[in-house]
């Protein structure tokens, strides 16, 4: 069964823009031009990964330098394609699925029909892509789990506000908080509410609301760790389990993932909340992600979770800071723990400078003037 792997970093962009046609910004456009052979470790030699059309030929040179010493060291892997023209994938995997993707698909040469392989309702996928699913989920968790038997506090949803007297409100009543757009792009449309004036975070807040809606507000926590759990949607209803992913961010931006095994994962959640609480939570979301997604996605998500400290010292739990209704890096690090095997056990997948790319045990993308993916 072929798959075909495509990274597409600037759907997030086009489903808050919901279009089938745009100008991503300049930075979206150079992730995804040079991380698109980061695609490669997630197939097989029967897959495809689908690369920028008119590279220069130092950068064909580049990816083919890379290719040639990955394949070397590590076996081989997908076949590079620029046109889909006359490919009938089995699966078809982009980082995530909008109209965008599917009309840039078709662009490329995929046969219209082959769409219903992935694409699901579009509309459907753009409204459960906003941050409002996250309290959805948040809600949906506190009826099915008993978070009181572990001593831990149920979860609290963010706040959607529709204007910026909803946000002077909840401010009076929360004090420290996070303002988050409905749509934005991995890390991006988050800002703390003490990072500037508070009549610039209104204006801000007022911007928002008018391109998108609505604003969401979410309660400051008291952060000790970042994972999520990472699952899979057969697109037919049934949302299954796939993995742990232990990362880090550097404010609201994500740096890297620990190369660890679910069971290391599980072990430092142990030290600070019951393993018994985060299978319950597991199981529910089975169920709720089933019931939510389940027959309009296709593809992987993953649920970011964050380890809290509370006011009385004790630890607690937000089972769901954000859904991510697309592929993430947690499944590519969770491919790359199984592929790459013990010899890279416990090294970190990092995103760091270009100027800073000769700190990397393994370049897992081709080296490029912007920035470096690799494992340290």
């Amino acid at each position: 069964m072929s798959k075909l792997f495509w990274f597409c970093p600037e759907n997030d962009i086009a489903l808050a823009k919901n279009c089938r046609r745009f100008t991503p910004p300049r930075q979206a456009a150079l992730l995804a031009t040079h991380g698109a052979p980061l695609m490669w470790w997630m197939g097989t030699p029967d897959d495809f990964v689908l690369i920028p059309q008119h590279l220069s030929p130092e950068e064909t040179e580049r990816l083919a330098e890379w290719e040639s010493d990955m394949i070397s060291r590590f076996g081989a892997g997908p076949a590079f394609v620029d046109s889909l023209a006359g490919l009938s994938p089995d699966v078809l995997l982009p980082w995530g699925w909008s109209t965008y993707v599917e009309q840039a698909l078709v662009n490329r040469g995929l046969e219209s029909n082959l769409l219903n392989r992935g694409m699901g309702n579009a509309d459907e996928l753009s409204m459960l892509s906003h941050r409002r699913s996250a309290t959805v989920i948040n809600e949906r968790l506190g009826d099915e789990v008993d978070f009181s038997r572990y001593g831990v506090a149920a979860p609290r949803g963010a706040c959607e506000a529709k204007s910026v007297e909803d946000v002077v409100g909840f401010a009076r009543e929360h004090g420290g908080f996070y303002i988050k757009s409905p749509w934005s792009s991995s890390g991006r449309g988050v800002v703390a509410s003490g990072s500037a004036p508070f009549d610039v975070l209104l204006e801000r807040c007022r911007g928002i609301i008018a391109t998108q809606g609505s604003v969401m507000l979410e309660p400051a926590y008291d952060k000790d760790s970042d994972f999520a759990m990472l699952f899979s949607s057969d697109g037919e209803g049934r949302v299954t389990f796939y993995g742990l992913s232990w990362f880090a961010t550097a404010g609201n931006a994500y740096t890297g993932n620990l190369l660890i095994s679910d069971a290391e994962i599980l072990e430092k959640i142990a030290a600070k909340l019951p393993v018994a609480l985060i299978e319950d939570v597991k199981v529910a979301l089975e169920s709720v992600l089933s019931e939510l997604v389940g027959s309009s996605y296709r593809g992987f998500l993953g649920i970011d979770m964050m380890i809290v400290r509370e006011r009385d010292g004790k630890f607690g739990l937000v089972p769901c800071v954000e859904m991510n209704l697309r592929m993430t890096m947690g499944v590519v690090a969770h491919h790359l723990r199984s592929r790459l095997g013990d010899g890279f056990a416990g090294r970190v997948m990092q995103t760091l400078p270009a100027s800073r790319a000769g700190a990397m045990a393994v370049d897992l993308v081709p080296p490029n003037p912007f920035f470096a993916i690799g494992i340290r």
